[in-house]
């Protein structure tokens, strides 16, 4: 009874054998279920496990980038109308200060109708320069020939507002005297009045009508000659024509001298008889011919004035050759220049030469100058500077004479 048991063997061993086979032609089993077979023979169980089916790798899956939600755009703030901002006023370097002129001598000259003649039209123009009312006065300050006005100028403060009114005068003083100022150091703000000066004597000093005659008379008696002070222009005038006279011609012209305080006291010490001659503007001159107080003896120029034509000149002297009259011109004429201390504040010194060049260049102005034979004749500060400076390199040949005369 044991054959039963061999044939059931055997048959567990074929079917394992079938199954193995068949496992190893299946190269990728189709994905199901793990399966298990069970044979049940009489006394052996065989247990069969089918190797384990592999899992695919599966792919990866592409990433996808979200679509970033657009930001939406504000609307545009609207942009608010600018306010219109107001065009700034210059500043005012002289804001609640008085703007003075200084006059060097006494009222009723050349100087004092000058500067009141010029004065309201500065004003005017200050204003204009510095967007701000100003007031500008005149101030007379007469003494030593105007250098106590020029002294005076030379120490103001950066921002005093006041100027002087030069004389021509103050130049051959550069030459002949110590001062207390330099005359090259201040700030030059240009020229308001250049002419020609008359030599005038008393109408009934007789009997000299001619230069000849004057150096003839003084022979026995000097001329004497009023001024506006020691070393006054008048002072220089008289000394230059007599050097230039000896020097140049060997005629002896002959003068003394009686010092007053300005041009308008010479004309009436004229008028009054106290001197005999002098030297004046051709303002000065026309009012003392037409006051019957004084007689031109010769104009110290070559051309003729337009306010006293007809008076004798220069080449109508008969003693005076051509290089003597060129001489005579270049060193006896009148000229009035504004400057300021060399210590002003330089917007200061720039708002004074705007509204002083648009002064003198005002017609009204100009004419108001020629209805009292005072001509207006405006240079630009750096020009009259230059100008100046000639004046003294001509002066120079007379340093001895006028050193002499200063003593």
């Amino acid at each position: 009874m044991k054959r039963p048991k061999v044939l059931s063997t055997l048959l567990v061993i074929s079917l394992i054998a079938v199954l193995v086979a068949g496992c190893a032609r299946t190269t990728t089993p189709a994905p199901a279920p793990a399966a298990t077979v069970t044979v049940t023979a009489p006394a052996v169980t065989v247990t069969v496990t089918p190797s384990p089916t592999p899992t695919p790798t599966p792919s990866p899956k592409p990433t996808l980038t979200p679509t970033p939600t657009p930001t939406p755009t504000p609307s545009p703030t609207p942009t608010p109308t600018p306010t219109p901002t107001p065009t700034p006023k210059p500043s005012n370097p002289i804001a609640g200060k008085t703007v003075k002129i200084i006059v060097p001598f006494g009222a009723g000259g050349t100087f004092d109708i000058a500067s009141r003649l010029v004065a309201p039209f500065l004003e005017k123009n200050l204003e204009a320069v510095t967007g701000a009312d100003q007031t500008v006065v005149v101030e007379n300050m007469a003494g030593a020939g105007g250098r106590t006005s020029y002294t005076y100028t030379w120490k103001l403060g950066a921002d005093v507002p006041e100027i002087v009114l030069m004389s021509f005068s103050a130049i051959p003083m550069h030459v002949g005297m110590k001062t207390d100022y330099d005359l090259t150091k201040f700030n030059y703000l240009g020229r308001a009045v250049v002419y020609p000066l008359a030599l005038l004597v008393r109408k009934d000093l007789q009997p000299i009508q001619t230069l000849e005659d004057m150096v003839l008379r003084s022979q026995v008696k000097p001329i004497l000659i009023g001024t506006s002070g020691f070393g006054a222009a008048e002072h220089q005038y008289a000394e230059l024509l007599s050097n230039i006279l000896k020097d140049d011609l060997k005629v002896d012209l002959k003068f003394s001298y009686v010092h007053t305080t300005g041009a308008a006291a010479i004309a009436a010490a004229l008028l009054r008889g106290d001197i005999e001659a002098t030297f004046l503007s051709v303002t000065l001159s026309k009012t003392a011919v037409e006051q019957g107080s004084g007689r031109v003896v010769m104009l110290v120029s070559q051309k003729p004035s337009e306010f006293m034509p007809g008076m004798p000149l220069l080449p109508d002297v008969k003693m005076l050759t051509p290089a003597v009259a060129k001489k005579l011109e270049e060193v006896i004429f009148l000229k009035q220049f504004f400057v300021a201390s060399p210590n002003m504040n330089p917007a200061l010194v720039s708002a004074f030469r705007t509204a002083l060049s648009k002064s003198l260049a005002d017609p009204e102005l100009i004419q108001k100058g020629k209805d009292v034979s005072l001509p207006i004749s405006y240079l630009d500060g750096a020009a009259d500077f230059q100008n100046t400076n000639d004046i003294l390199a001509t002066l120079e040949k007379y340093r001895a004479i006028l050193v002499e005369m200063m003593k």
